[in-house]
């Protein structure tokens, strides 16, 4: 069900400067994938320490940027059922008429994102969680992005459930569901290898049009308090995509671009159940349709494969040969 409060009201808080809005020291951190998809990250409200460690996972700087967009995170008051209803009231019921000036919610479970029309600004709302759910946190931090993956979206961005490698400055993805492997591929690789991360990946056109893929963390690996970080916003250009599949003998076999696209679609749809699930069914639809649309033409653009992956044998030399055979071509 839709709910919206009147944009005069959650606008006071959107509006005001960190030297207002209960901000404490280093309470502000940028996350930048490129000029075009850069958020200022401002803790109010009870929500710096949260704040502090998502920026720690996802290795952000302390600052900002006055291009940048902004999203204000905010503890949600004890008792209160919405953002700012410091009386315990609930928000309005808009199901039957939403007005075009107020501020809709994007409700996703746990965490609710706020944005208003025409604003380059959306409030992350925080529920008044008890300290021994702290796995809560860690949902939070996940869902949280729902905004980095919706507008990668609009720039033909992917999310992939895969893992990011490097060899010789080539990004490679592992793709598959959970439990296929990455991981242990990752683990098994040899020196010469780089891992960038075992389980999420973002895949963007850079400014110039050129592919680049970006580490996202493990969050179901995530300890509490989190000692592992990622940096989210370093890259390297992607050169081909292995779908992994357990096999009695090594193996890379390219795939077509139909078949491709539908992997593609289907990694990308892993990673963005959990934007979808509480979305609205047009919201959901549009969703599809720009992961399917970006899906097709990755799929026309990098080259993909099924890795064949035996218990023991060295599979990093089929994605090895396969990149010297692209070269070659």
């Amino acid at each position: 069900m839709d709910r919206v409060i009147p944009e005069s009201h959650l606008l006071l808080n959107l509006s005001a400067k960190p030297s207002t809005a209960k901000t404490s020291d280093n309470s502000s951190y940028i996350l930048k994938l490129d000029n075009r998809l850069a958020w200022n990250l401002t803790a109010t409200d009870g929500a710096a320490e949260w704040l502090k460690r998502l920026a720690a996972v996802l290795e952000l700087e302390a600052g900002g940027s006055a291009s940048a967009e902004t999203v204000w995170f905010t503890r949600r008051a004890a008792g209160s059922t919405w953002y700012g209803g410091s009386d315990g009231q609930p928000a309005p019921d808009m199901a039957s008429s939403v007005s075009v000036q107020g501020c809709r919610p994007c409700d996703l479970g746990v965490l609710c994102l706020w944005s208003c029309p025409g604003r380059e600004e959306f409030v992350g709302e925080l529920p008044d969680l008890d300290p021994g759910q702290p796995r809560l946190d860690i949902l939070m931090m996940s869902q949280c992005l729902h905004f980095v993956h919706d507008k990668a979206l609009n720039f033909g961005g992917v999310p992939f459930h895969a893992a990011l490698v490097e060899l010789s400055g080539k990004g490679l993805l592992l793709a598959g569901p959970g439990g296929i492997g990455k991981s242990t591929c990752c683990r098994r690789l040899p020196g010469h290898w780089k891992v960038w991360c075992d389980d999420e990946s973002l895949v963007l056109p850079d400014e110039s049009g050129r592919l680049v893929a970006h580490p996202f963390p493990t969050w179901k690996d995530q300890p509490v308090p989190s000692s592992k970080t990622w940096p989210v916003g370093d890259r390297v250009p992607l050169s081909a995509i292995f779908f992994l599949d357990r096999a009695e003998a090594d193996g890379a076999l390219p795939l077509g671009r139909g078949e491709a696209a539908t992997r593609i679609n289907l990694s990308a749809m892993q990673i963005c159940f959990l934007h979808l699930e509480y979305l609205s069914s047009d919201e959901q639809r549009a969703w599809r349709k720009r992961i399917f649309d970006n899906a097709c033409c990755l799929a026309d653009s990098v080259p993909a494969f099924v890795l064949r992956v035996s218990p023991t044998g060295p599979f990093w030399q089929e994605m090895e040969r396969a990149l010297e055979t692209l070269s070659r071509s």
